[in-house]
């Protein structure tokens, strides 16, 4: 449920009020989440390197912290940059060290171009955890 593969979608705007209502559907984040991420977005954008984003909202948005995942099916442009995968963070900012954890682990995945790759190419949910198993980014469902 929490990946996306072959999202079509022509702007950013269109990939984060996808995930955010994914996140909302499933009562994880608050009512303003969404604006929330526009918001973070045009504080600093959320273009972490090699076609990857990683948005997420300010402070009180969260209920229970999550990450939502899409593989876009075309890049879609995102600041100077353009985006084909975009790992939604539902985090809660006051517990930074679980959330600097896990953003240092997607960070690990952002600068390794063969995983990057791999996880573009997945045709599967499955097979798209478990490379994120295999990273360490999330543990074995």
């Amino acid at each position: 449920d929490s990946v996306s593969l072959g999202v079509k979608a022509k702007t950013r705007e269109d990939v984060i009020k996808l995930l955010a209502d994914r996140l909302a559907d499933k009562k994880y984040v608050k009512d303003g989440f969404y604006e929330s991420v526009l918001k973070r977005e045009k504080l600093s954008g959320t273009y972490v390197g090699n076609r990857i984003a990683m948005p997420h909202s300010y402070e009180g948005f969260v209920y229970k912290c999550s990450i939502e995942a899409a593989v876009l099916k075309s890049s879609v442009r995102w600041g100077e940059n353009k985006v084909q995968l975009v790992f939604m963070m539902a985090v809660d900012m006051n517990r930074k060290k679980e959330f600097g954890e896990i953003f240092g682990r997607l960070s690990d995945v952002a600068n390794d171009k063969n995983t990057i790759d791999a996880l573009l190419g997945c045709k599967t949910r499955e097979e798209f955890l478990d490379i994120l198993v295999s990273m360490r980014v999330v543990a074995k469902m």
